[in-house]
């Protein structure tokens, strides 16, 4: 065994786990091997017979999911697993402390090194079931495990209160919106600015019973094309687009969005035919598809496709715009459902109704949106790292529970060398069972294919057959030459009868 493997498992007492052997690892600082014993996991099922039991542990095997592990409840005792998971079943070892083991992530990491495939990257059962495991003994295991589940309680509680207060943020973030176009952020400020500007006059400003939200007085409700301008995009040509900078950027949709709603849009794209364009500042909104609302700032002027709009404000402060565009994002979504595929209209996105006050306040309003934005951003920010030191002092606990760090070791070699005897004597139980089971099964039959010459075809027929039919079924198959030698061979036994084009074989009657 290489001392990589031995590397993984340096301290005594503990036995490593790999390539179908348990080795003991006696010398901390040598890593020489002691003694080896020819003992495996219990092997995983066969895809035709993934059928998983109480306390196995499930393990997935493809890249991107290999975090997925879970231990078999009883609720899915005996439920068929699908292919993509390796299952583990342990012979007298704690089921929990494998699957703490394989949950660590030096574990997910390593296995995952040695993943193959392009599309979906996957790890055969062997890169797992090879893969060395330190061995104490029972009584060791249980105290390991109640160790780690005690600590990831604590963690869990921690981790469910962060969680919490993420919520809560999300909501107190929607709710100070909501405020902030009802007027009530500002409602000081108009206190101090009596004599604001005057807000432009809108058609709706004299509609007659409209019911608008709850504005102050000096607010009123205006159509988005009242106060900027609306842009549907239109696709170019598909044999205009190239990603080698050639030509005018192209904005399709979310491919070409930073990742926040305020980003900039990036470059993915080009176009040598452009359509409709944006500029720089504009806001890029999406207008078809499950991305219905979602919103960025163009950070250059591009052409822009069909699945998203631009509004370019002209009448009040772009920022206001923005924010507020972000607030109403599930409005827009809901205007463009009811159908198959969702999509927002030139006519609904342009007739949208937003709340307008003087530019003054509308300064004013932005001011308050950005100075509570900024505090939630860095509680969350601090909220999500709290939950990633959660995740870290995880992995730190399953990497010092495997190796001998977390609790005090008092297993004795013998205990081990027991352990391991009862596993070695259940494994030779098992395989005997197993051929016990094999040789008892009825052996299939196999069916030869029986080769014949024309003479037996052409005798066992009763009717005359078409020569490319006796050539195929004869022992001449594969080769032409002999079908047309014995044929002459026959050529006093046999009958050939012409049928349009075909030519029929028959024996002569004296030859039957």
């Amino acid at each position: 065994m290489e001392n990589k493997a031995i590397n993984k498992c340096k301290y005594s007492n503990y036995y490593c786990l790999k390539n179908g052997v348990l080795t003991e690892a006696i010398d901390n600082n040598r890593n020489t091997i002691k003694e080896s014993k020819k003992l495996t996991w219990a092997k995983a099922p066969s895809r035709a017979q993934l059928r998983v039991k109480i306390n196995d542990v499930l393990f997935s095997t493809v890249r991107p999911y290999l975090k997925n592990i879970a231990i078999i409840s009883e609720k899915n005792n005996d439920a068929i697993v699908s292919s993509g998971f390796c299952v583990l079943r342990t012979i007298h070892i704690n089921p929990k402390y494998v699957f703490y083991y394989v949950l660590n992530q030096e574990v997910v990491d390593a296995v995952s090194k040695q993943a193959k495939g392009t599309s979906y990257p996957a790890i055969t059962n062997s890169i797992l079931m090879q893969k060395a495991i330190p061995l104490p003994s029972l009584d060791e295991q249980h105290r390991i495990i109640s160790k780690i589940e005690e600590l990831f309680a604590e963690l869990r509680d921690a981790e469910e209160s962060l969680n919490k207060a993420k919520s809560k943020l999300e909501i107190y973030k929607y709710v100070f919106l909501k405020e902030a176009f009802e007027g009530r952020l500002t409602t000081l400020w108009r206190k101090q600015n009596p004599r604001t500007q005057k807000i432009i006059r809108t058609k709706l400003s004299v509609k007659k019973g409209e019911v608008f939200p709850n504005i102050p007085s000096k607010w009123q409700m205006a159509e988005v094309q009242d106060v900027a301008t609306v842009m549907m995009g239109q696709s170019p040509p598909g044999t205009s687009y190239n990603t080698n900078g050639i030509g005018t950027p192209l904005i399709n949709g979310p491919l070409e969005f930073g990742p926040e709603p305020f980003s900039f849009t990036v470059l993915s794209k080009w176009t040598t035919q452009p359509t409709k364009k944006c500029e720089a500042g504009d806001l890029i909104v999406c207008v078809r598809g499950s991305t219905t609302g979602r919103q960025n700032i163009a950070g250059f002027e591009a052409c822009l496709g069909r699945g998203v709009a631009a509004i370019r404000a002209t009448k009040i402060e772009a920022k206001y715009l923005y924010h507020y565009f972000n607030y109403s994002r599930r409005k827009i979504f809901e205007m463009g459902t009811g159908t198959t595929f969702p999509s927002v209209s030139y006519e609904q996105l342009k007739q949208f109704l937003i709340p307008i006050c003087s530019k003054e306040e509308q300064k004013s309003v932005v001011i308050e949106i950005e100075y509570r934005a900024t505090i939630i951003d860095n509680l969350e920010e601090t909220i999500i790292n709290c939950l990633r030191k959660i995740e870290y002092y995880k992995n730190s606990i399953l990497k010092k529970s495997f190796r001998g760090k977390l609790i005090i070791s008092d297993s004795k070699s013998d205990e081990t060398k027991e352990l391991l005897n009862k596993i070695g004597n259940e494994k030779i139980e098992y395989l005997k069972n197993q051929m016990t089971f094999m040789k008892a099964k009825p052996k299939r039959k196999k069916l030869t294919e029986v080769k014949k010459s024309i003479l037996q075809i052409l005798q066992d027929s009763d009717t005359a057959l078409p020569a490319k039919e006796v050539w195929l079924q004869s022992k001449h198959k594969d080769d032409i030459e002999g079908f047309y030698s014995e044929l002459r061979e026959l050529q006093t036994k046999i009958t050939e009868i012409k049928k349009d084009t075909e030519s029929l074989l028959t024996l002569r009657h004296e030859n039957r």
